[in-house]
């Protein structure tokens, strides 16, 4: 839905900052994504790393939010922290994405599912982690600050299926359906977080592993 993404994203957050400003608010924080990096590209760095894919309308909205906060730091002088979060995954994930999506079926009993492109690999980075690299981000740094929030690895389709296999102990079979393929211009082949930068800053890093995140999903919530 371009027209609500640019709503929220662009309209919305310029209205936040009126509001921010107004009340001379001097801690902010915008949850922004990997998505403004350029696709062309694997492992995303802050400091490397091209901005403003083309692929759809989500990237380059994200990063109009970037721009509108960094100018209101510079205006204000307000701490402000920008985290470029990864594929986050948790608890209570209410979103058709793919990791709630693969763990309600093999909750269910799956032992097919039928899922997109299977060789996609992706940077998951659980909620807890995310959470803790905020406030670690709020609470030790001052100014403007924008960083990567990811586990730092990578792992494809076909890989979430078979660690959810070993949690249950059966074997689950993936097979590739075209109704669930996402276009290819906005697709990205692969994406993994660059942390050094974080880890640098505030001596962040993740302490939730993949499996671990996937067995509480699993197991905790059947």
């Amino acid at each position: 839905d371009p027209g609500l993404t640019v709503s929220v994203h662009c309209n919305g957050t310029m209205n936040v900052l009126a509001i921010a400003k107004q009340l001379k608010v001097s801690h902010l924080y915008f949850a922004s994504s990997a998505d403004v990096y350029s696709p062309e590209h694997a492992v995303l760095s802050e400091r490397t790393t091209p901005l403003m894919p083309p692929a759809d309308v989500y990237g380059p909205t994200k990063y109009a939010g970037e721009l509108m906060c960094t100018k209101f730091q510079e205006e204000t002088g307000a701490h402000v922290v920008i985290t470029r979060s990864f594929n986050v995954y948790g608890r209570q994930w209410t979103n058709r994405f793919l990791v709630p999506s693969i763990c309600e079926q093999v909750r269910a009993g799956s032992s097919e599912l039928r899922l997109g492109n299977l060789s996609v690999a992706r940077d998951y980075v659980h909620i807890d982690d995310l959470v803790s690299a905020i406030l670690r981000l709020m609470g030790k740094t001052k100014g403007l600050v924008i960083a990567n929030v990811g586990s730092g690895t990578r792992t494809t389709v076909r890989q979430l299926v078979a660690i959810c296999g070993r949690i249950v102990a059966r074997k689950i079979r993936a097979i590739s359906d075209k109704k669930f393929q996402r276009s290819k211009t906005i697709d990205r082949p692969a994406w993994q977080a660059d942390i050094r930068y974080i880890r640098e800053l505030v001596g962040w890093y993740p302490t939730h592993s993949l499996e671990d995140g996937l067995r509480q999903l699993i197991l905790d919530e059947s």
